[in-house]
């Protein structure tokens, strides 16, 4: 027992102060009582490490046990960690410890992609909006081509439309392409009215307006021309007897035909502004 063996020990070392070389066999037994406690105290720390160990596991155990639903569902890497900072301060490489952390670090990470992910949507999604808003802006302000582009742009566009602002689009598309054919038929209607009626003035001007409405349309185009040359004609000679008369010195009769090519021509007319040129000279002169 040690006990015994730490009382003979003592016995024997005190003997051995008296008889240093020792007495039948005391120095083999002083060497075995040191055997035997070397012995006692190598059992004793095995039993005290494994008590330890044991302890140790069960507070890793109880730990775990205890972080295991926060690491279900948190969101908060530092709160996961201060749970297990028991667990840490034990065993930092415990792999229930890796588990548990990484756990809450993917979903975290899965958030964090989704509200990216959300965000980059979301961005998109506005961007679509804005390029509808402008498009609406130029259709309010009576931009009707601007705005035939912007729908288009917006159509075109690869951004998400979960409101169906694309569908939108496209009819006003559609609504402002039938308005303006629908301009341009009346208002050369309008101008063909006048033209019947050997208005050439509100003819052409008529047919401007359509191109207003279409800067594009062949229609209105081939109208203008037609009636010009018409309308020309009649005023080329007009305005040829206006410069017989200047020429002979009658310059009240040459001013009055030059006043009726000015009252029957549109005011970008070549010969509107012609007339408008030889009256303007005499009234420099006082004429």
């Amino acid at each position: 027992m040690q006990g015994k063996f730490e009382n003979a020990y003592e016995q024997l070392k005190k003997l051995h102060e008296i008889l240093p070389e020792g007495y039948e066999g005391s120095k083999t037994m002083e060497e075995d009582c040191l055997a035997q406690r070397a012995n006692a105290e190598k059992l004793a720390f095995i039993e005290a490490e494994q008590k330890r160990v044991e302890e140790q596991k069960r507070i890793i155990d109880r730990n775990i046990q205890q972080c295991n639903p926060i690491a279900n569902r948190t969101f908060s890497v530092d709160e996961i960690r201060q749970c297990l900072s028991p667990t840490i301060g034990l065993d930092p490489t415990n792999p229930l410890v890796i588990d548990l952390i990484g756990r809450v670090e993917k979903r975290v990470g899965e958030r964090t992609s989704k509200l990216s992910a959300h965000r980059d949507y979301q961005d998109k999604v506005d961007r679509g909006r804005e390029l509808h808003e402008k498009a609406l802006a130029l259709q309010r302000q009576g931009q009707w081509y601007p705005a035939i582009d912007a729908f288009n742009k917006h159509i075109a566009s690869q951004m998400p439309d979960p409101d169906g602002l694309k569908t939108r689009s496209q009819q006003n598309v559609v609504k402002i392409k039938s308005m303006l054919a629908t301009k341009v038929d009346e208002a050369l209607a309008s101008a063909n009215a006048a033209y019947q009626s050997r208005n050439y003035k509100e003819a052409i001007d008529g047919a401007k307006r359509a191109k207003e409405f279409d800067p594009k349309s062949e229609k209105a185009a081939e109208f203008i021309a037609r009636v010009r040359k018409e309308l020309n004609s009649q005023l080329r000679t007009l305005y040829e007897d206006a410069i017989l008369y200047e020429g002979v010195g009658q310059v009240k009769e040459a001013q009055s035909k030059w006043r009726q090519i000015m009252d029957r021509d549109t005011v970008d007319g070549e010969y509107y502004l012609k007339s408008k040129m030889k009256l303007r000279n005499y009234s420099d002169q006082g004429t």
